[in-house]
């Protein structure tokens, strides 16, 4: 009886692993139920073993929900469950999640609309998400509109930032990409002595995705130039420490 356990586990081990699911870039992704995902300008985050999916569920002239952001979760970034619309921020979206505050306890999402940015509250990563404020870029005494945005947690500090491409300043073109630092709840931009964000370079970028990397301890922001609906190529900015 031994033996024939022994036979059958060796014969077990021997098998081939079942083929890992592909992935057909430029085909559409679809849920565990078979339905065409709807998170346009998408943040993905972990917590635990478990991937979330944040995006709009309505861009430019897509299907969808106008206004609502959805969420989905997978195992391992190819089976996504949706979990249905988790906040509804009645503008644009490029939702983006800072996780959970340890002095509020409170999961943080970020988002384009409103006066610029905004930001929203809950409970569980789950949602729902409720709107707390929104907020115009701080520009010292002028007045400075934003664009496309996306907040980020430094592991190595542990502050919050938002990163934002600013648009106009007193009504004229002032293209840049911004920083600015959040307050110790996550929940608005923290004071500065200047009155003024951090410019980390001039020109006509947006779209930025902003990370940290263990491998070479630098920060990074992969954006896009502003060319709309039309491709273009992406250009990452570095910060080094020597």
């Amino acid at each position: 009886m031994i033996l024939s356990s022994f036979l059958t586990l060796s014969l077990a081990l021997q098998q081939p692993a079942p083929p890992a699911p592909l992935f057909h870039p430029g085909s559409t992704i679809v849920d565990t139920d078979g339905n065409t995902i709807r998170a346009h300008q998408p943040h993905v985050y972990t917590f635990g073993s478990q991937y979330f999916l944040l995006g709009s569920s309505h861009v430019g002239a897509s299907d969808g929900t106008p206004g609502i952001v959805n969420l989905y979760t997978s195992p391992d970034l190819h089976a996504w469950t949706f979990q249905g619309g988790v906040y509804n921020h009645s503008g644009s979206a490029r939702p983006s999640l800072l996780g959970r505050n340890p002095l509020t306890r409170q999961y943080v999402l970020w988002a384009k609309g409103g006066k610029g940015f905004q930001v929203a509250t809950a409970s569980s990563q789950h949602g729902p998400y409720t709107n707390i404020g929104s907020f115009a870029p701080p520009s010292g005494n002028l007045s400075c509109t934003s664009g496309d945005s996306a907040s980020f947690l430094d592991p190595v500090s542990g502050h919050a930032y938002v990163v934002y491409s600013q648009h106009t300043c007193n009504g004229a073109p002032a293209r840049a990409m911004k920083l600015v630092q959040l307050n110790d709840e996550w929940t608005a931009p923290a004071a500065m002595p200047s009155g003024k964000p951090v410019s980390t370079f001039p020109g006509h970028l947006e779209a930025p995705c902003p990370f940290y990397s263990n491998l070479t301890a630098s920060w990074y922001i992969w954006s896009s130039h502003t060319s709309g609906w039309k491709p273009n190529p992406a250009e990452l900015l570095v910060r080094f420490i020597l």
